[in-house]
């Protein structure tokens, strides 16, 4: 990032140069001479290729940023526990199939009310 820095600097730096040397190179009507606005230009380009090469480094910082990046996200949170699950109704619950195991072992001699 330190580069990325460095380079806006230098552009901010071009970019006040070039501004000054416009100011100062007016002549009475405003104009700049020929030979002054082909400087000028070369300025003006100089402050373009920081920009591109600003843009063109994010970019690869972003791309860095992306391939840097997990495939996929670990599992943070608890299981839930028995305490935790609503409680079973009907056939559901845990009471009907131990009550049911019970009555098909004794061969129904031993039936619960849980059954009904």
């Amino acid at each position: 990032m330190s580069k990325i820095l460095e380079m806006r600097e230098n552009r901010k730096k071009a970019w006040e140069a070039a501004k000054a040397f416009v100011e100062t190179k007016h002549d009475k009507d405003g104009l700049l001479s020929e030979e002054d606005a082909k400087t000028y230009a070369e300025m003006e380009k100089k402050v373009q290729a920081y920009a591109a090469e600003i843009e063109r480094m994010e970019q690869m910082e972003a791309m860095e940023a992306e391939m840097n990046r997990p495939v996929n996200t670990p599992i943070v949170t608890k299981p839930v526990s028995d305490k935790q699950m609503p409680e079973k109704k009907g056939r559901a619950a845990d009471a009907y199939k131990a009550a049911m195991l019970d009555a098909l072992r004794s061969g129904f001699k031993r039936v619960s009310n849980v059954l009904q």
